[in-house]
């Protein structure tokens, strides 16, 4: 495999509102970890009662370039702040319809999808200081061998279709998650 993501979760009261915070760790390894050195850490804090993503925070690596930022959430003014490790001051964003999350986080939540095959579902996801509309595909059911067995899975594809493309979907990359079909839905395999 050419990368790694462990994710990771845990639960804190925050002055009697219930918060769910997600860290997830990314790193390129073996071969691809000599050609192109990545390495990322992100942490996602939600609230529990209303599932909303409270704030968000990510630092990663990639060659040699550093990179370090967060964002706020205020849902009842629709609005975002955005600071990184060279503002002054925080940058407010007017925050679309929905409710964003970080590429990962979404990607996770679509094993509480029961999206049959062909059909595609609407999400906000959130990246440093944009906020990207993606539509997820299942694009196909497909047997798959892991480390952990195998596992019949639906494929999850996010695209870029509702909107101009940006980052790595104007590059033309394609994302994937396979998630088992069985009764845990686990992603298998991004």
């Amino acid at each position: 495999s050419a990368g790694q993501i462990v994710i990771s979760a845990s639960e804190r009261d925050a002055n009697g509102a219930p918060q769910l915070n997600v860290t997830t760790e990314t790193a390129t390894r073996g071969l691809a970890k000599s050609l192109m050195k990545f390495q990322a850490r992100s942490e996602s804090t939600f609230d529990v009662r209303s599932g909303r993503l409270l704030s968000l925070r990510e630092n990663s690596v990639a060659r040699a370039k550093h990179t370090d930022y967060s964002v706020r959430f205020d849902y009842d003014q629709r609005l975002a702040w955005f600071s990184n490790d060279t503002a002054i001051e925080p940058r407010t964003l007017d925050l679309p319809e929905g409710e964003p999350a970080d590429l990962i986080t979404t990607l996770l939540n679509t094993r509480r999808w029961d999206l049959p095959i062909g059909e595609a579902k609407d999400v906000l996801v959130s990246y440093r200081d944009d906020f990207y509309l993606l539509t997820v595909h299942a694009t196909k059911a497909e047997r798959v061998k892991t480390p952990l067995g195998e596992f019949d899975t639906i494929v999850m594809e996010p695209r870029m279709e509702k909107m101009t493309p940006k980052g790595m979907f104007k590059r033309g990359a394609n994302v994937r998650v396979w998630v088992s079909r069985d009764e845990a839905r686990l992603p298998v395999r991004f």
